[in-house]
């Protein structure tokens, strides 16, 4: 490896085709987690805000991510970055959404839905397809819980939030019971995803989607799938409940998201203007951009370098117990960028090179929030962490999902030099990836580590399978 950014995209790209290819592995990459938790009501008002004006100025096209901020030191601005160069395509979508936002005739998503689906179709009917695929695949589950699930003795309404209007809605029976319903929810959820919106009839589509996200807002809301994400003892079902809890908020994201976007943009610009600014691309090497790094040929290659006891034992393992790995396509060549949300904290912190910190604090060290179009990467969340451990900030997205994303670029920005002019924040995210990574090959190559997983599979299925034919109870 010739740089500390080509030895990074080769360790990324084998995290992730492990990932990818094995379907065994007890890889815990993907997991989602947010910090709800551990923000106080203002907080998390604003950020919740901010995620929606990202999703809302993303397209859904390759690499096209969002991130978005309040610059607080003067006059309130709003900041915002993408994964890739902004066009004039996107600038003109932050100009409509700002008048849309600002037009004090507008307070409902019904009047704003249908403007922003030109620019947003993409990403609405990816959202939509997911959560489809996600349904189809959990329903025969949830039916199988449901022979064990005693609802909670709360009302109906606690336990199915605005139930009563999706009663209404479809015109359902009121006296169905619990079990039922939450088949019909699903089985609604289910049908009015399956069609992609159509951009030539908005009318029509709005109807259609805002059905949808009445049924994804009862189903995500509901005690029911509440237990299922925090069922630890099941970790398959917890982690598609999760899966799809998320994808349901991502879809009603849409709808439920506007409303309070609408009321808070009242509050804090009461003269109807939202200045904005694009991040300055010229604090930042090669405008966000980088150019493409050649790394190993092959997989095999590749994990030859990585730094485990045993390198060559490493890829015997791996060819006796994955040989498909071996034959999955593999990525050379792979084009990186500088996240968003990682230019929006270079731009609000921009780095001083004179001073031995190389670092220029600006405002108060109080919560700082960005708002992303997608949950955080495995390298965005470690530069984040690293970086506010070392100079003492708060910045935070709403959570992560822990991917190994191959196309993230080192900012190379001069935080706090070592000895060699490298930044100590970039080389921590270096150090964090190959942890995770020796840690991922090495299930590989310890034997009987392999062995006790496996007899802790066997047991758990054993477990799984006297629950669902009724032999114990589930709750």
């Amino acid at each position: 490896m010739s740089s500390d950014q080509e030895l990074l995209t080769e360790q990324l790209q084998i995290l992730n085709h492990l990932h990818y290819t094995s379907l065994g592995m007890l890889y815990q990459g993907s997991e989602i987690r947010t910090n709800r938790d551990n923000r106080d009501k203002r907080f998390n008002a604003e950020i919740r805000a901010l995620d929606t004006v990202a999703v809302l100025l993303t397209t859904g096209e390759p690499n096209d991510v969002t991130a978005v901020t309040l610059d607080k030191r003067g006059k309130l601005e709003l900041v915002i970055a993408k994964n890739r160069c902004p066009t004039y395509a996107d600038d003109a979508a932050v100009r409509n959404l700002i008048s849309l936002l600002t037009n004090p005739a507008i307070d409902d998503p019904e009047d704003i839905f249908p403007s922003i689906m030109t620019y947003c179709l993409k990403n609405i009917n990816k959202r939509q397809l997911q959560l489809h695929e996600s349904l189809s695949q959990f329903l025969p589950t949830v039916k199988q819980v449901l022979q064990q699930y005693s609802p909670s003795l709360l009302p109906t309404d606690d336990e199915l939030p605005n139930l009563a209007a999706y009663l209404c809605f479809t015109h359902s029976d009121p006296t169905m019971d619990f079990n039922d319903i939450i088949v019909n929810i699903f089985q609604f959820c289910l049908t009015h995803s399956q069609h992609p919106l159509d951009s030539n009839d908005k009318d029509a589509s709005y109807k259609a989607y805002s059905a949808l996200c009445l049924g994804a807002h009862v189903l995500s809301h509901s005690q029911f799938l509440n237990k299922l994400t925090c069922d630890s003892q099941h970790p398959t079902w917890q982690q598609e409940a999760q899966k799809l809890k998320q994808r349901l908020l991502k879809v009603h994201q849409y709808c439920f998201g506007i409303r309070p976007l609408v009321l808070r943009v009242n509050r804090l610009f009461q003269n109807r203007e939202i200045p904005y600014r694009w991040v300055d691309l010229s604090v930042i090497p090669y405008y966000g951009e980088k150019k493409p790094f050649e790394i190993s040929p092959s997989f095999k290659e590749a994990l030859l370098h990585v730094p485990v006891m045993d390198p060559a034992q490493t890829v015997q393992n791996i060819q006796k117990k994955h040989p498909s790995m071996f034959q999955q396509p593999w990525l050379s060549s792979i084009h990186t960028c500088i996240h968003a949300e990682i230019q929006i904290i270079i731009d609000l912190n921009p780095p001083t090179l004179s001073t031995q910190s190389s670092f220029n604090c600006n405002g108060p060290q109080e919560p700082r929030a960005i708002g992303c179009s997608e949950r955080s990467c495995f390298c965005c969340t470690a530069w984040i962490e690293s970086f506010n451990c070392q100079f003492s900030t708060q910045w935070r997205t709403s959570g992560y999902h822990n991917k190994p994303y191959t196309n993230w670029a080192l900012p190379a920005v001069a935080y706090d030099m070592d000895g060699e002019g490298k930044s100590r924040i970039d080389r921590d995210v270096l150090r964090k990836v190959e942890i995770e990574l020796v840690d991922v090959l090495e299930q590989f190559s310890d034997e009987s580590g392999r062995e006790l997983e496996r007899s802790i599979t066997k047991e758990s299925l054993k477990k799984l399978k006297a629950i669902l034919s009724g032999l114990q109870p589930y709750y």
